[in-house]
């Protein structure tokens, strides 16, 4: 089959559902096989690579590491930590910000109270993060939100500088929670061997699903752009002749001593 014969697909529907959280975008039709590939890897960069934001590390006065008791909160410091990691946020203006909470007296702490007066969107503001048992019950704390891809482990926030009892964080960026897809017979014509791509996107309401599809698409396009470029014979001659008279200048940059 000639190259320009290839059936190129479009967009035939998006269905949306009762929330902000959940799309499935049909399109049709594929030639045999490129659905799956299309498919897989829009669910890949969708998982992966968007961007999203996560409290990464978090410093709890008087308290000393996250195996401690915070007194007055039922809680201990190790399940804060861990309905903080729950938190699905986005931050609205820079790369990171800290800032500090404090709470005094009996009450239930949810993400809302956490995060209220600051520049972030709560998508789960109901997430109960303490619950404090009495009126002398008092905590402090100092918490970092930040913008990120994918999923990183705390060892790799740890190079940061902090304060002594800093407790970092294992942080999910990713705003989609969720993607599948299914491959179907498609028709044009009298032919049936054609794919059709149903893909279901679930997110954290902090991107619309089909903004998310879009900015993943837009990702691969930018990364398939280097392999589709024609390069002539003028400009790989150009790209030599920069590489050659880049290793001549660094010999030129060595003391003679190591010549």
């Amino acid at each position: 089959m000639n190259e320009k014969d290839f059936t190129i697909p479009k967009i035939y529907r998006i269905e949306e559902g009762a929330d902000d959280y959940y799309a499935r975008i049909i399109a049709e039709p594929f030639e045999r096989g490129y659905g799956t590939t299309v498919g897989n890897s829009l669910r890949r960069v969708l998982l992966a690579s968007l961007e999203g934001s996560a409290v990464t590390a978090i410093r709890f006065e008087d308290v000393p590491h996250e195996f401690s008791a915070i007194p007055g909160i039922h809680e201990d410091t190790t399940d804060v930590v861990l309905n903080l990691k729950r938190c699905r946020i986005r931050l609205n203006e820079g790369d990171s910000v800290i800032f500090t909470f404090s709470h005094k007296g009996e009450g239930v702490v949810t993400a809302a109270d956490l995060f209220e007066g600051q520049n972030i969107d709560v998508f789960n503001p109901d997430l109960v993060i303490f619950t404090a048992m009495n009126k002398d019950a008092s905590v402090s704390m100092e918490i970092k939100v930040a913008r990120g891809t994918g999923y990183k482990t705390a060892e790799e926030f740890e190079f940061e500088h902090a304060p002594l009892g800093t407790i970092y964080l294992d942080a999910n960026f990713s705003p989609v929670t969720k993607v599948n897809f299914q491959i179907q017979d498609a028709r044009v014509g009298q032919m049936t061997d054609y794919d059709r791509l149903m893909l279901d996107v679930w997110t954290d309401g902090s991107i619309a699903p089909d903004e998310a599809v879009r900015r993943a698409a837009s990702l691969l396009i930018r990364h398939f752009e280097i392999f589709a470029r024609t390069l002539d014979s003028e400009a790989l001659e150009t790209d030599a002749m920069l590489a050659e008279n880049a290793e001549l200048m660094r010999l030129f940059a060595r003391p003679v001593e190591e010549l």
